[in-house]
């Protein structure tokens, strides 16, 4: 019981009496202590107490002068969270607590909540590392962006994973997160640096680039994320001790990186494709995710057949022309150009605002604002909205003509690379064909059948024949630097099937430089009519308020004026050209223009239609000329070679006949080649006989 206080510096102590333990050993032994009263006397503690014995803590626990009881559980089978919200909401509705007492969830949970609170600040401090040295490795926002993406594309199947597995987000699995980034990053640089390789060593085409590149690392990637996932599977297996951290920890790695791998190798490069070719992105069939996962699989599944090269046709080359061709480029700059122009072509010009204080009216100081705009009549407007729109038609026409020049270039080349490309294979055939009779011939000297002239003759052939196809390998790989200049591409295998198809003459091609022609004509008739609506006066329209500070006279009144007292009217002016011999003579020099520009259209046209109609004379000698060469001359040199080799094996002729016989099939081949090659370029020039 409380006897007193000690008090010790600012501090006090209470002095409790403690009874011997022989009068605290039991309740009977406690209600026989004497307890004073007010009136002086001693009654028993058993008559004003009630004194029972009940089983309590055998420890009393201080948590901050607090005493603390705790009770304690073990989690088996859910995660601590959610056990944790429901105790939270049972004792939030059942249980009633007496004033002074609080609760607090400690333990496992409250080492949750302080992981929790540490993965939150390590998570994004990670992701921000990442990025840094991203841009420190790439040294492009845009390319930072792109293998970035991999990181949502890892967590889906890390998310999947756990969802499947039923398994709560946990600590480990949040580790499991942050390890699982660096593999998908790590896979995403290995793509795009291969797509940068591929590009700083000269290949052009996008497409291209982007085929080869995920086909070349296809393999790495896969690997890298294979170990990995084969490195977790135990793990992520595991029943025994610690499998609680460890099972998480590996599903997340093991779902993410099968996600990041292919949906990696799926959008990753069709998003380069989006990101480095912005100019024609809008072409490219991806407006959907169906077409996006369609080129994507498209990609993984052409990648083992295209290690090195890829298949061009005529069509794609073209394509590949026109999507970046400077010619083209700069085509559309002007389109552009011409139509911001034809925007701007209402313009009224700067409106001129003045202010004008001073002695202006009296001798005092009085203030005039003036605002005034300057503007042509309608027709000067007329005039130069019928310039903007002529031009804008003439750069849309030169945008088309690029296009088909381009193109048709392309095709020219195209059909001559392929040519060769025949040229060679038939090379080839007739040396092998050389070769055989050369072997007969060497078998038959051995066996005294034949003479070492003839020998002679046939080696003298095959050196003939290997030094044509030295000189013809030269023409090809420079028809083919040429074709690779146009398209902006190499190191692709042509399509040789139907290449010498008959190709009809396009007149449409023609309406298109007559087309171009007349817009350029239409352009200088504009201008010489807005040069001619330069005669019409310029308009000024005004507005002014001033002051007139002092005494003012009226009809039969007289007032003063003071600062508040505004005048305001409105003033207007022409602009009339007295100048005439510097406006008549720019007149005159558009009006010359434009006879120049017609004169010139008119030559062209003419030559044009002179051009054309030989061209249709040429492509008709070179039709007959084909169709001998196919049906008559082929056919007999054909039979000549086999006659000429089956005389010469039974005797009855000599080496010479043939080696004659084998020159001539060979020539008339190659005649057969040229010919449908240079009537197959003649078709195609009859399309640019108006770029003269």
């Amino acid at each position: 019981m409380p006897a007193g206080t000690f008090v010790d510096g600012g501090r006090r102590f209470d002095i409790v009496v403690r009874y011997d333990s022989l009068a605290r050993r039991s309740a009977a032994s406690m209600a026989t202590l004497a307890v004073p009263t007010m009136m002086g006397s001693t009654v028993p503690l058993g008559q004003v107490a009630t004194l029972e014995e009940r089983i309590g803590p055998n420890q009393i626990q201080h948590d901050r002068a607090r005493r603390r009881i705790t009770v304690g559980f073990n989690v088996r089978g859910r995660d601590v969270q959610s056990i944790v919200t429901d105790v939270r909401q049972a004792m939030a509705t059942s249980l009633q607590l007496p004033e002074g007492y609080s609760t607090h969830i400690g333990g496992q949970f409250e080492n949750l909540d302080a992981a929790r609170s540490r993965l939150a600040l390590a998570v994004p401090v990670a992701l921000l590392l990442i990025i840094v040295l991203l841009y420190a490795t790439v040294k492009s926002l845009a390319d930072t962006a792109l293998i970035f993406s991999a990181i949502p594309l890892a967590a889906i199947g890390g998310v999947a994973a756990l969802a499947i597995r039923g398994m709560p987000f946990s600590i480990s699995a949040g580790v499991g997160f942050i390890a699982l980034f660096g593999v998908a990053v790590l896979n995403g640089i290995v793509l795009v640096a291969s797509f940068q390789g591929l590009r700083t060593g000269g290949a052009h085409n996008l497409l291209g680039v982007v085929l080869r590149g995920t086909s070349q690392r296809l393999r790495p990637v896969a690997m890298t994320a294979l170990v990995a996932s084969l490195g977790f599977l135990p793990m992520a297996l595991s029943q025994g001790d610690g499998a609680e951290v460890q099972r998480p920890l590996a599903t997340v790695v093991i779902g993410g990186l099968i996600s990041s791998t292919m949906l990696t190798l799926l959008i990753l490069p069709i998003m380069y494709l989006r990101v480095h070719g912005r100019s024609r992105a809008r072409k490219l069939p991806m407006s959907s995710l169906a077409s996006l996962l369609v080129l994507g699989i498209v990609l993984l599944a052409a990648a083992p057949l295209q290690s090195h090269v890829q298949q061009r046709t005529e069509d794609s080359a073209v394509a590949e022309a026109l999507r970046l061709h400077p010619t083209l480029l700069a085509a559309q700059a002007a389109v552009r150009q011409a139509e911001a122009m034809e925007k701007a072509t209402f313009d009224p010009g700067r409106t001129t605002v003045m202010v004008t204080t001073g002695q202006i009216n009296s001798a005092a100081i009085d203030n005039n604002i003036s605002i005034q705009q300057t503007l042509a009549l309608p027709p000067v407007w007329l005039a130069e909205a019928s310039l903007a729109r002529a031009r804008t038609h003439e750069a849309a026409t030169a945008e088309r003509a690029a296009m088909v020049g381009i193109a048709t270039r392309v095709r020219q080349m195209y059909r001559r690379v392929v040519a060769l490309l025949v040229m060679d294979s038939l090379y080839a055939s007739h040396d092998s064909l050389v070769a055989s009779t050369l072997a007969i011939a060497r078998r038959r000297l051995s066996e005294g059948d034949a003479s070492a002239v003839d020998v002679g003759l046939l080696e003298a052939e095959s050196t003939s024949l290997r030094v044509q196809r030295h000189s013809h390998r030269s023409a090809r790989l420079q028809a083919e630097a040429s074709l690779a200049a146009l398209t902006g591409s190499s190191d692709v295998v042509m399509d040789t099937t139907g290449w010498q198809g008959p190709l009809q003459e396009d007149s449409s091609a023609l309406s298109v430089w007559d087309e171009q022609r007349a817009a350029t004509a239409a352009v200088t008739n504009a201008q010489v009519e807005a040069e001619r609506s330069q005669w019409w006066p310029l308009v000024t329209v005004g507005w002014f308020t001033q002051t007139l500070l002092g005494p003012q006279s009226g009809i039969g009144t007289e007032r003063w004026n003071g600062p508040s007292d505004r005048f305001s009217g409105v003033t207007v002016g022409l602009h009339v050209p007295l100048w005439f011999p510097a406006q008549s003579g720019r007149l005159k020099r558009a009006e010359a223009e434009s006879q120049a520009a017609q004169a010139i259209a008119v030559q062209k046209h003419r030559m044009s239609a002179d051009l054309w109609r030989g061209h249709r004379n040429r492509l008709a000698a070179l039709r007959n000329g084909i169709q001998e060469i196919r049906l008559i001359l082929l056919p007999t040199t054909e039979a000549m070679v086999s006659r000429s080799r089956t005389a010469w094996v039974e005797g009855n002729i000599g080496i010479a006949e043939v080696q004659q016989a084998l020159t001539r099939h060979l020539q008339a081949r190659l005649d057969g080649i040229r010919a449908s090659l240079e009537y197959t370029l003649l078709t195609l020039e009859t399309s640019m006989i108006g770029d003269l």
